[in-house]
């Protein structure tokens, strides 16, 4: 998970722990880890400005079909793109106005295989 790697200060670590059984009768004990949202911080996509963001890269595109709007992207190039945004703005995602997202400029040596 990018977030994850890039250790961003909305998401953390927790560990569940419990018991499950496929029959009422047998119980296993099991915990996981997963990299859960801090509620205390607003965590609502800017879905509009990230789309622009990844418009003006030539990353995502649209197209129409009728009045139905198609938007694609190659999903090779996406993550590690977003994982270069990511190391220039950790809240590149959720925290970020319009401004400063027209600023953050992506170069070919900014990606990595994230």
């Amino acid at each position: 998970m990018l977030e994850a790697r890039h250790q961003v200060p909305y998401r953390y670590p927790i560990t569940f722990k419990g018991r499950v059984s496929s029959d009422s009768c047998d119980w296993t004990n099991v915990q996981y880890e997963n990299y859960v949202r801090d509620l205390d911080h607003d965590t609502r996509w800017r879905r509009e400005k990230i789309a622009a963001f990844l418009k003006s890269h030539d990353v995502l595109h649209d197209n129409s079909c009728g009045d139905i709007l198609l938007r694609w992207f190659d999903s090779t190039r996406m993550t590690p793109f977003i994982g270069a945004a990511l190391r220039k703005e950790l809240e590149f995602l959720f925290q970020i106005d319009q401004a400063l997202l027209l600023q953050i400029k992506i170069s070919t040596a900014d990606m990595r295989n994230d």
